[in-house]
């Protein structure tokens, strides 16, 4: 019983090294881990510095680091107003476009309910009266279809009635939209040499 017991202890002990090693290495790993990227980083501050003293540049101060941080920020917002100034352009040269559509279908159903309301000239020879009873008693069938075409061409007059003062509008927005455009190029020109002179 007793020798049980020294071996149970002998075990224990052996374990409790073990993993005390093993804890051990762990920690000298990290610590190895940390000191060959604290000389990376080293190494690339060495190398940054030498490429710049090479073309002849002064590293920047920590105020220039500041600007130059804030300009990169600004050219950032700056490209996010790029797109939304195009998204304008293009969804009013999309409502020029639905217009011109618009306009000739319009003019398309003017047309066409003209030739409906043409009718023949001179006097009609007995087939043609026959016809043309035959046509009158389908009108009196047709009667709410008549109605339902006429509203659409109300529709489609009032549409073309729009027309120029929705196109007048869509033309100013894209003008709006080109000149706020040409006036972030301005800026984001701007931009780009304040970071040249920064060294970027």
């Amino acid at each position: 019983m007793p020798d049980n017991n020294r071996q149970a202890k002998k075990e224990k002990k052996k374990e409790k090294n073990r993993a005390r090693k093993e804890k051990d290495e762990k920690k000298w790993e990290a610590m190895k881990a940390k000191a060959r990227k604290e000389v990376e980083e080293e190494n690339e501050e060495k190398e940054r510095k030498k490429k710049l003293a090479k073309a002849g540049l002064k590293e920047l101060t920590h105020a220039q680091q500041l600007r130059k941080e804030e300009l990169l920020a600004q050219n950032d917002g700056f490209a996010a107003l790029f797109r939304a100034a195009k998204k304008k352009i293009k969804e009013k040269k999309e409502v020029v476009a639905a217009i011109a559509v618009a306009l000739e279908e319009a003019e398309e159903g003017q047309k066409e309910e003209k030739k409906k309301r043409a009718a023949p000239k001179g006097p009609l020879t007995h087939g043609q009266l026959i016809r043309k009873e035959e046509l009158l008693k389908q009108k009196r069938g047709f009667t709410e279809q008549f109605r339902v075409v006429k509203k659409e061409i109300r529709e489609k007059k009032e549409v073309v009635a729009t027309i120029p003062e929705a196109l007048e509008e869509a033309e100013k927005g894209q003008k709006e939209a080109e000149k706020e455009k040409k006036e972030l190029d301005r800026q984001y020109a701007e931009v780009v040499t304040k970071l040249k002179l920064l060294g970027d």
